[in-house]
């Protein structure tokens, strides 16, 4: 007998889930008018598994092209800082429990190799509920990804 290599179980396991949320087994129970409330999951519910992060995202790759001394990029998100090298292009500060919608202070600082500050911006935010693998299925996570200008200033992504 044959056997199945990793890429095809991997294309048999996708096809059943296929299948499965086709068949209509994935229901939702306890509707609420309420969207911050925790949807009560049907035990037949097939979820997918998706993780997420509550936190702030920052795309920093314009700190490369626009300040080629930088040297390092400090993301502070709600009094928790990181610093990273300058080669990253997302600079994150994941949060830990947060449990609903709310806003936070993000701040940015960009220093040279002496450790002058070549540049600091900051902005309120708040973070938005997200649920990547639908109502009813965990995670539940709280995140705002931002962006920075032609001027290095933070701001939303899209805008």
């Amino acid at each position: 007998m044959r056997s199945l290599n990793t890429r095809t179980i991997v294309l048999l396991s996708v096809a059943f889930a296929v299948v499965m949320v086709a068949a209509g087994l994935s229901t939702r129970t306890g509707a609420t008018d309420d969207p911050n409330a925790e949807p009560r999951v049907d035990e037949r519910r097939v979820c997918t598994a998706i993780g997420c992060d509550s936190g702030v995202f920052v795309t920093v790759t314009k700190v490369r092209k626009l300040l080629p001394q930088a040297r390092r990029i400090t993301v502070c998100a709600a009094g928790r800082c990181r610093t990273f090298g300058r080669r990253i292009d997302l600079a994150s500060v994941r949060l830990a429990r947060v449990e609903r919608e709310r806003r936070v202070r993000v701040r940015l600082v960009v220093r040279d190799g002496d450790g002058d500050r070549l540049h600091r911006d900051r902005i309120r935010v708040r973070l938005r509920r997200h649920q990547p693998n639908g109502r009813g299925c965990p995670p539940v996570c709280y995140s705002c990804g931002l962006g920075l200008d032609a001027d290095l200033n933070l701001n939303k992504r899209g805008r």
